[in-house]
């Protein structure tokens, strides 16, 4: 099967599986939840038609208020979930100052524990410490068996709110292109070939607002994200003229 076909697949297998906890949240009445969607999986379950919106909605949160992964939970509209109603956790990881831990680093010890990748939110970084949103079914058993990360001793506790300030930075990247066409963005904004754009794209590595980009020649438009992989996140922030022999000036910020 080929790449493409495999995430029809699996979109197909989320989107039944959403649909599935709206007639669970239906018969229960009672709000029902997700474990923890990136960005495109949210989009797609945000846009699954609930039957009755007269009686039940939708939300999504991720433990703060920017978050990128986050918990999808339907609900009756006349209990609509607190933050805290949601089975979410934030631990806080302390370890000495004069030493580092990347993101990388923590999200692979507790992947290496056995732990699915939904059950873990986003993981932020402050000075001495980091804060991670996981589901609650796994906040204790992180907290009993984690006393390392790497070389770097930790101590990881439940008890301390979210504290840390969340600023998206952003790498300005600047120039014209021959067209708005994926495969023309796609080089550019990567570095790349345009061959090699085509290529990626040709083989379903391109996505657009969270869907697979079919064509080197569907065009971009001004705010799209895209995300090329192996190469980053990226958004069209600006198209602002056209030079003597017609190339466009664009702005394309790649996210840090």
């Amino acid at each position: 099967m080929e790449l493409r076909e495999k995430k029809e697949e699996q979109i197909k297998r989320f989107l039944a599986h959403v649909r599935d906890l709206i007639t669970r949240c239906e018969r229960q009445y009672q709000p029902c939840y997700t474990a923890f969607l990136d960005e495109a999986a949210a989009a797609r379950a945000m846009q699954v038609l609930i039957p009755d919106p007269d009686q039940f909605a939708a939300m999504l949160w991720g433990g703060h208020a920017a978050a990128q992964r986050v918990v999808y939970s339907v609900y009756p509209v006349y209990e609509q979930p607190e933050p805290a109603d949601f089975p979410i956790v934030c631990l806080t990881i302390r370890f000495p100052v004069s030493q580092h831990l990347s993101h990388r680093d923590v999200l692979g010890a507790f992947l290496s524990c056995g732990l699915e990748r939904d059950t873990i939110g986003d993981i932020l970084f402050g000075e001495g410490m980091a804060q991670v949103f996981v589901l609650s079914s796994v906040s204790a058993f992180l907290q009993q068996n984690i006393r390392k990360i790497g070389r770097v001793g930790v101590r990881i506790v439940d008890n301390l709110p979210f504290s840390l300030s969340v600023t998206q930075e952003f790498e300005p990247i600047s120039g014209t292109v021959a067209s708005l066409r994926a495969d023309a963005i796609a080089a550019f904004a990567a570095k790349i070939s345009r061959e090699k754009a085509v290529a990626m794209i040709q083989h379903s590595y391109m996505e657009r607002n969270h869907n697979v980009v079919s064509s080197p020649s569907e065009q971009l438009t001004e705010g799209d994200q895209f995300v090329l992989r192996g190469f980053g996140k990226f958004r069209l922030t600006s198209i602002s003229g056209v030079t003597k022999k017609g190339r466009l000036h664009i702005l394309v910020e790649k996210y840090k």
